[in-house]
């Protein structure tokens, strides 16, 4: 599924210089509707392009690390774009909050609203000079 996004903003990024890499432990399948988790990660993957647009940042790179955690399956996005800013980081997920200029707030929120209608929780915290979110079901 997380293929099936890449493709869609290949040319966007690929524009932006921003490298994507997948660090999978093995296969891994989830249960689930796939467009609803395709918007979960196309909108984490938008929002990390747009800080490192805004953060002008040089060297951009998106990784993506797919693993267990004892029988749940874990997503981490791991951008160097900057982090959140500390204010925001813990109500990020909810309605109308945003970092952006002409955001709405709904983008993250959203995505966490669908999270956890598949049983799945959306955290996020900062680490080393950019965000993590972490999607796990």
């Amino acid at each position: 599924v997380i293929d099936k996004v890449l493709l869609l903003v290949n040319d966007e990024f690929m524009m932006n210089a921003i490298t994507v890499k997948i660090n999978a432990e093995e296969d891994i399948f989830m249960l689930g509707i796939e467009n609803e988790f395709k918007h979960i990660v196309l909108n984490i993957i938008n929002n990390a392009k747009d800080a490192f647009i805004d953060n002008d940042v040089k060297e951009r790179i998106i990784n993506i690390n797919i693993g267990k955690d004892g029988k749940r399956v874990q997503v981490e996005f791991v951008d160097n774009a900057g982090g959140i800013p500390e204010g925001v980081v813990d109500n990020i997920f909810k309605a109308n909050v945003t970092t952006k200029e002409r955001g709405t707030g709904i983008g993250l929120y959203m995505s966490a609203q669908i999270a956890q209608k598949s049983n799945g929780v959306l955290t996020a915290e900062n680490v080393d000079g950019g965000a993590k979110l972490t999607f796990s079901t």
